[in-house]
């Protein structure tokens, strides 16, 4: 099986993992979202857990902690329910970064988890977003659907002349 290895990326001060975290960076800040990379691990029952941001307003207390996965990753099982909702507990039958995420948010009040599968453009155009609270799983990207224009300029974005990410 041939495997397509992951560039690591600098954008903003920071040195992402790949490509695809630093376009989800570069989406964040077309709305001036206060984001952190890997601010924190948590050791939780199913294992340790680095979630790759952590966006917050100072305003509240909570935030949302965002997993990012290419779309080759992801999983059809947790689709099946479209739109729907899969009520907690979350099975093994998921895959493990849902469990993870679900484990998270579940021990903390106020906070919200997404994992999305592809990039900003791939959310809005296939659907390809998890959302994560302490009582249920839902597989919809419709609720950025108004962002196509911020997701575009992450897509378009281009790492290859410095860490501006500028189209």
């Amino acid at each position: 099986m041939n495997t397509v290895s992951a560039i690591e990326t600098r954008y903003c001060g920071y040195r992402f993992r790949s490509r695809l975290e630093a376009r989800w960076a570069v989406f964040f800040d077309q709305f001036d979202s206060e984001w952190a990379y890997e601010v924190e691990g948590f050791r939780l029952p199913s294992g340790l857990y680095l979630p790759d941001f952590l966006l917050c307003s100072p305003a509240e207390s909570g935030g949302l902690f965002c997993e990012i996965k290419p779309l080759s990753a992801l999983p059809t099982r947790c689709f099946e329910f479209g739109s729907g909702h899969a009520s907690a507990p979350i099975d093994d039958q998921f895959p493990i970064e849902i469990k993870k995420m679900w484990e998270l948010v579940s021990a903390r009040p106020g906070f919200v988890g997404w994992i999305t599968y592809g990039d900003p453009y791939d959310v809005i155009t296939r659907g390809t977003l998890v959302f994560v609270n302490d009582h249920d799983v839902s597989a919809d990207g419709i609720l950025l659907c108004r962002f196509d224009r911020e997701a575009k300029v992450a897509r378009a974005a281009r790492f290859e002349h410095g860490e501006h990410g500028a189209a």
